[in-house]
């Protein structure tokens, strides 16, 4: 009998990803959701969708959001996302908010993906969804948008459910650079783009040791002296793990495509797994 590979019983998002994109009534969308009970039960290699997902944000009345273009997903995702809620438990304490992993179809920077390309990406948003939920027993919801930018897409978030109150997103210090850049917003000022989306949500970021630090706390003072001391209170800058610093899907890509074998260990087993069985980024 011939091996069962990792690719061929993952769940296929193909009807759910031509549907998003063949409406235009709809600019966010949930597709599944990876229940903590149901992940801790699973065996590794059960990897099979449940019969029953969570398909709506109606419940929760906050989300944290990592958005990211997962190409792919790598130990850096993982690791923000296990910070963000070593930070929350360490200082708020509460029950542990849910998990939102969002792909977006455009980009204000790159060309939007091709389907088969985008339905890739969702298969390995899966496994890091399945992974993260049964290592941190959270649920955690997969879901797209077609907005490129964080305050277009944090209105479509809240538009879907009317019980959200707060969403907190999870970046690195390069992207949080990026979302403070005035070129995304003219011809409205900083403020004027950006005040409405603070008020409602946080920014946890993630840097790459002291020094970045440092010069994180120097960036947030510099936002709050140009634009609002009050945005301070939402933007938390946290110190990420030396092992995970200098990890980038750019760099993943392009380990694979050069044949160097250095990439498996900065993504997860599962992950790894389907990039080698289906050859992804072997080619240009």
């Amino acid at each position: 009998m011939p091996k069962m590979t990792l690719s061929s019983i993952i769940p296929s998002f193909s009807q759910e990803l031509e549907e998003f994109l063949s409406t235009k009534q709809s600019s966010f969308r949930v597709i599944h959701t990876v229940k903590s009970s149901t992940a801790l039960q699973s065996t590794s290699g059960d990897l099979k969708v449940p019969a029953s997902t969570v398909k709506s944000l109606s419940t929760p009345n906050s989300f944290v959001i990592l958005d990211s273009s997962f190409n792919p997903p790598h130990n850096g995702h993982f690791s923000l996302v296990q910070k963000f809620y070593e930070y929350h438990m360490k200082t708020v304490g509460s029950s542990k908010p849910d998990l939102l992993m969002l792909l977006s179809i455009n980009n204000a920077d790159k060309s939007p993906p091709n389907p088969q390309e985008l339905e890739r990406r969702l298969s390995m948003i899966y496994l890091l969804a399945r992974h993260t939920s049964k290592d941190l027993g959270i649920d955690v919801s997969i879901a797209l948008t077609t907005q490129a930018k964080f305050v277009d897409k944090s209105i479509s978030i809240f538009d879907s459910s009317e019980s959200l109150s707060k969403l907190t997103y999870l970046l690195g210090f390069d992207t949080i650079i990026r979302f403070f850049e005035e070129r995304y917003y003219k011809p409205k000022s900083l403020f004027e783009a950006l005040d409405d989306f603070m008020g409602k949500n946080e920014l946890f970021c993630l840097t790459r040791g002291d020094c970045e630090l440092k010069h994180a706390k120097e960036f947030q003072q510099k936002i709050a002296l140009q634009c609002s001391e009050k945005w301070n209170e939402n933007i938390i800058m946290v110190e990420g793990d030396a092992s995970v610093r200098n990890i980038s899907s750019s760099f993943i890509r392009k380990n694979i495509l050069d044949g160097n074998t250095a990439w498996e260990d900065l993504v997860i087993a599962e992950i790894k797994n389907y990039i080698t069985d289906i050859g992804m980024y072997s080619q240009v």
